[in-house]
């Protein structure tokens, strides 16, 4: 949940970085908010995370100054208007902010889970679930391969 947040916020920061023409798939500034916030929220509610509150007053405070650049006059301008140097450094800086959040929070115990699975008592159950798993696919496939020439030799109506 928190991680399709962040990418979603990235991206559509980014979009509007890179082509503040288009003005991204985000109509309003309201609705950029409103993803900030569910973010925010998100980040909130994990259980696992011992220093929330640190990555959301991170967080807050890049908003915040997002928010000072006039992000949300920018939003109301014309289609012709460029992003002014501001707010481009302010979009930046969230952007990095949010990756290292991401890297922080999804990316890292990711990594140290697939790191702690690495016993041979894990290996030896994953390597039997792969094999269980193919075994049935092999009779899925098996089937459908049945069917298929069934329906090729199948006569005229």
């Amino acid at each position: 949940m928190v991680s399709s947040y962040i990418t979603s916020l990235i991206r559509a920061l980014y979009n509007l970085q890179s082509h503040p023409i288009a003005r991204s798939k985000y109509g309003s500034f309201d609705v950029l908010e409103t993803e900030f916030r569910s973010l925010v929220d998100a980040i909130w509610k994990m259980k696992m995370l011992d220093e929330k509150e640190k990555y959301i007053k991170k967080i807050v405070v890049k908003w915040e100054q997002l928010k000072q650049c006039e992000i949300q006059s920018f939003f109301q301008m014309s289609k012709e208007s460029n992003l002014n140097p501001r707010l481009d450094s302010a979009i930046s800086s969230l952007c990095e902010l949010l990756r290292l959040l991401f890297e922080e929070i999804i990316a890292n115990p990711c990594l140290k889970y697939e790191e702690s699975t690495h016993n041979s008592e894990h290996q030896e159950v994953l390597i039997h679930l792969q094999k269980l798993g193919i075994k049935r696919l092999n009779d899925v496939a098996d089937f459908l391969e049945v069917k298929a020439m069934q329906n090729i030799t199948m006569s005229s109506y």
